[in-house]
């Protein structure tokens, strides 16, 4: 019933910084752990000649007892012309696109296999370990590369597009497939991206060097440089903040809250726990203000991005100026502290 297609070169055995990762391996596992043995399943393979640890000496083995079909490819890396090739090989009606970094669990499985019998297509969000420890990352919300998805669906919507370069072809799928046919997108709990060096030119190391890749290589580093960033302005909050205090964090829902602070950090605006945008103007954000206060928010947080808000809403900051003491200013983070704002 379910074909798993990837395509892989030389993912299997990689040295870093003096560290062997066993990516593929470790991916192969968790599909083994994570397929129940009433489902019929393969996996197929696209392999562009990966000479790390050669396919054939150990994947039949440690994939059984799920069959594995091995397609070699030639010519410069494409992981559209990959993935498509390992889907025309393929046995069954349905397809689980999956990178060979990911850990599979048995709820992303469960999950595809309804949503497919029900016609839709499933693209599940993992969560992307950033350091090689694999014990902190963030939801890999901006991926689109895993997808289950019908055969005849795949079909209709022409595939994957297939570019020799690193990056593109997942979203131009998703935007394909999403307008043309019902489909799903959650965060999957148990479902992971290993880690491994996130330089867009490691990713590329068998692409070609395109004008495309230098765009999409541009856009990642801006956003490496936003998510670095990011952790340093949390790690100052912690820093100033007391142990356990809640705060408000302007960020306009831009950042993962950091590890073990979901409870702490409260979105501004709020409803129910959620994100709910910009005010419309200084009477709304300084009655918001008020009654998170009143929720339990003792401070204020205004990372580097959300500074403009400090001179756009006028009203706001002369209101914070007037009744609240601010503990930390620089060129990254404002914080306030509320005190009794609102008593």
């Amino acid at each position: 019933m379910l074909s798993i297609c990837t395509t892989i070169k030389n993912r299997s055995r990689l040295t870093v910084d003096g560290r062997e990762l066993c990516l593929f391996p470790r991916c192969v596992e968790s599909i083994r752990a994570s397929v129940g043995q009433d489902l019929p399943c393969e996996l197929v393979v696209a392999d562009w000649h990966s000479d790390d640890w050669p396919l054939d000496r150990w994947l039949p083995e440690a994939a059984s007892p799920i069959p594995v079909r091995i397609i070699q490819l030639d010519g410069i890396f494409s992981r559209g012309r990959g993935l498509n090739a390992a889907a025309r090989a393929a046995t069954w009606d349905l397809f689980f696109f999956a990178d060979t970094d990911a850990l599979l669990c048995r709820k992303v499985i469960r999950s595809g296999v309804e949503h497919g019998r029900n016609g839709k297509a499933y693209f599940p969000i993992l969560y992307s370990y950033d350091s090689i420890h694999e014990t902190t990352g963030r939801w890999c919300d901006g991926g689109f590369g895993h997808c289950f998805i019908r055969k005849d669906s795949f079909e209709s919507a022409g595939g994957w597009p297939e570019y020799s370069s690193w990056g593109r072809e997942d979203k131009e799928f998703w935007a394909t497939v999403s307008a043309r046919s019902p489909a799903v997108r959650e965060k999957v709990a148990g479902f992971y991206h290993q880690w491994h060096p996130d330089d867009p030119d490691w990713k590329n190391r068998y692409g070609e060097r395109t004008a495309a890749f230098d765009e999409t290589r541009a856009k990642v580093i801006a956003s490496q440089w936003e998510v670095a960033t990011a952790r340093e302005v949390f790690t100052q909050v912690e820093a100033v903040l007391p142990a356990n205090a809640r705060y408000i964090l302007v960020d306009e829902d831009r950042f993962t809250r950091p590890a073990g602070s979901t409870d702490r950090a409260i979105p501004f605006l709020e409803r129910d726990g959620e994100y709910w945008g910009i005010p419309a103007d200084d009477p709304t954000a300084i009655s918001e203000l008020k009654r998170l206060h009143a929720k339990g928010g003792r401070f204020i947080v205004f990372p580097w991005i959300a500074f403009w808000w400090l001179g756009h809403f006028s009203g706001l900051r002369a209101h914070l100026q007037s009744t609240s003491t601010k503990v930390l200013e620089n060129e990254k983070v404002v914080i306030f502290d509320l005190g009794a704002l609102g008593a």
